[in-house]
């Protein structure tokens, strides 16, 4: 009896992770169209956007990216409980590296200009990594950037500063972010 309960107990539990992956990546799509929709309109592609309306959309942006992040993080979950968790290492120079971790800090600006905190952001690249190359998951990496800045952003008190600092040490990119949190 007891085997029997366990199996449908673990039955039960590959049911829900896989619901849980189906979900939310069913959502990622659409969630992606309406961050690319909220940006054109808010870069004036559709024409003159006034100061109101952008505050709506910028509202609309950063509710929309703290619910990709969460339905990325849902993901990542289900595919470690599933064993699906997939590294995607490509090869990029380091320079383009370092502006997606410089677009992921503007991105969260957004979000963090609406709790009346700012980021500063330390970041000048070192002209002699110019031809370097990084072996990098960078989607992983994306998500884990925004998870830890969304976080930093979340606990610090409303109208103080959140530091993210990239540089390169001993052959190492280190990525660091300090909060007053």
């Amino acid at each position: 009896a007891i085997k029997k309960r366990i199996k449908i107990f673990q039955e039960i539990d590959k049911t829900r992770t896989e619901f849980i992956w189906m979900a939310s990546h069913q959502l990622r799509t659409p969630l992606s169209s309406l961050k690319w929709c909220i940006s054109m309109i808010l870069d004036g592609e559709f024409g003159d956007v006034r100061d109101e309306q952008k505050d709506v959309l910028k509202k609309m942006y950063v509710v929309n990216e703290r619910l990709s992040i969460f339905v990325n993080e849902l993901l990542n979950v289900s595919q470690l409980e599933s064993k699906r968790l997939r590294i995607n290492l490509s090869v990029l120079s380091l320079k383009l590296f370092w502006e997606k971790i410089e677009q992921i800090v503007d991105e969260m600006k957004i979000l963090a200009d609406e709790r009346k905190n700012s980021i500063l952001f330390d970041s000048i690249f070192p002209e002699k990594f110019y031809n370097s190359k990084i072996s990098v998951d960078v989607t992983k990496i994306q998500q884990v950037m925004q998870s830890l800045l969304e976080n930093a952003i979340w606990y610090t008190p409303l109208k103080k500063s959140i530091r993210v600092k990239i540089n390169i040490k001993e052959n190492k990119i280190i990525v660091s972010i300090k909060d007053e949190g």
